[in-house]
């Protein structure tokens, strides 16, 4: 049996100090603690384990306020031998056994655990992990393939939690001529965006899942800003046409109503152009450079542009905020922020503005969140869903029927890019009519309904009515059977 006899406030995983238990409720899917009493397993947040990966790391969301240090104790079963091994241990550890030291003081503190030997993965396999946190030192005695003692028994003061990994095939962002949008309708859909990127190992920290809300940390005492996670838009090397960028759309508040200054990047992972949403300013047009695979970006904290209306600015309550970053043809970067409340209704609309720096979609372009450089441990930036759209500037054909929201309402037929609207690459071979379709930024021809009545392409664009493939004005007739449609 294996249990922490005394839950100790100040020293456990994740958000959720853990519950009083009297014995382990053990379940197959590992979750017996998850239904029984408080929900206190929280803490293994966003896993990314794939049947390509050689390495395995995570952020493990760790709290110490004991006065003393505290020792990590991790194991994975990757024989699926049902013990937890001294060579399944995680690595990395500088505390005696290997253990990984938990400094006093650490509120919400990110931790990252890494395995190097991983046993050959197929997707839909699973491992158990068993992590425990705790004041004592316990004793390391065995080595090689033998079950370490310091997986089972009594740990003392802390926590333990049981979790399962499943292998995953990875994913990657569809090749795109037109554009790409994907909705995620919580924070923790957005983990699960095949563009999302919140590994370690490329120098990402702080992000854990709460609920259905995606967690980032505010703390940071590293004097630059931390990378959070990013979204992939254009990967290295691959074909484009300018302009490469993204409009996307977050629910944000923060997590104690206090000092949180959110930042958000187009990068080539070299050069960084940006925003910063904050609990009392709005800037459009930041720039810093990109540092590499370290956890900081290098950051002037040069205020650009500051926005005037203040019922735009970050509180606990959620707000949505609109950003559109593209890349032009000079590598230029254009960049507008849009505050709404969290109905949708539009409180401030920035101008256009410049970025800086250049940037070289042939690096690969991405949308990266980061801190600022000096919010408190105790806040958080707190993520409730997302809906974006990536595209590139290839010569497109769109709609033009009505698309008045995000979603399907009655007179919204899903046109727009942001809704993952109908596209089609306009090779000028295949085409309806007698006029190959001229080249559309987006529905309507560029994005705005201007009349409201599935006209606008008629009227826009370098060929004025590519919209010919109806022989007659359209007239319906309770007896009509069919109409000429010419191709």
């Amino acid at each position: 049996m294996l249990f922490i006899t005394t839950p100790f406030q100040p020293l456990f995983f994740g958000e959720t100090a853990p519950d009083n238990e009297s014995d382990a409720t053990q379940s197959v899917a590992a979750d017996g603690d998850d239904t029984t009493g408080m929900n206190d397993e929280d803490a293994l947040g966003v896993t990314q384990l794939y049947e390509t990966s050689t390495t395995f790391t995570y952020n493990q969301l760790v709290n110490n306020n004991s006065g003393a240090d505290a020792y990590v104790y991790s194991w994975i079963d990757w024989d699926n031998s049902g013990t937890f091994d001294r060579d399944e241990f995680v690595e990395g550890g500088t505390g005696t056994g290997d253990a990984i030291v938990v400094a006093t003081g650490s509120t919400n503190a990110s931790q990252v655990m890494q395995w190097t030997t991983l046993p050959t993965l197929t997707s839909g396999d699973t491992y158990y992990i068993r992590t425990r946190i705790s004041e004592r030192i316990l004793a390391d005695t065995v080595t090689g393939t033998d079950e370490d003692p310091r997986s089972y028994g009594f740990g003392g003061e802390g926590e333990i939690e049981d979790q399962v990994l499943t292998v995953q095939i990875e994913p990657s962002l569809p090749q795109f001529l037109c554009s790409v949008s994907e909705t995620a309708s919580t924070g923790q859909e957005i983990t699960q965006l095949p563009n999302y990127n919140d590994d370690p190992a490329d120098g990402f920290s702080g992000t854990s899942l709460v609920g259905d809300e995606l967690y980032s940390s505010a703390a940071n005492a590293a004097g630059n800003p931390l990378k959070r996670f990013e979204l992939e838009i254009l990967r290295p090397g691959q074909v484009f046409s300018y302009p490469v960028g993204i409009e996307i759309e977050f629910r944000l508040r923060n997590s104690n109503g206090g000092d949180s200054d959110p930042m958000f990047w187009l990068t080539d992972h070299t050069n960084m152009n940006g925003v910063l949403i904050g609990d009392n300013a709005l800037w459009v047009g930041s720039h810093a450079t990109w540092n590499g695979s370290n956890q900081t970006i290098n950051y002037t904290n040069v205020a650009v542009n500051p926005m005037s209306d203040a019922a735009g600015m970050m509180t606990a309550s959620y707000k949505r905020y609109r950003m559109k970053m593209y890349v032009q043809s000079d590598n230029s970067t254009s960049i507008q922020l849009t505050t709404m409340q969290d109905d949708g209704t539009v409180i401030e609309t920035s101008p256009v503005r410049t970025g800086v720096l250049s940037l070289d979609p042939n690096n690969g372009i991405y949308f990266a969140h980061t801190t600022h450089f000096n919010d408190p441990a105790s806040e958080n930036y707190v993520f409730g869903g997302t809906t974006f759209v990536a595209t590139n500037g290839g010569v497109c054909d769109y709609g033009d029927a009505p698309d008045t929201s995000v979603g399907i309402n009655q007179g919204d037929y899903q046109t727009l890019a942001l809704n993952n609207g109908p596209a089609h690459s306009a090779n000028g071979v295949i085409y309806l009519g007698s006029i190959a379709p001229d080249a559309d930024a987006d529905a309507f021809g560029n994005g705005t309904d201007a009349n409201g009545n599935a006209s606008d392409d008629d009227s826009e664009g370098a060929v004025p009515d590519d919209e010919d493939a109806f022989s007659t004005t359209l007239l319906l007739y309770e007896t009509s059977l069919f109409n000429n449609h010419r191709m």
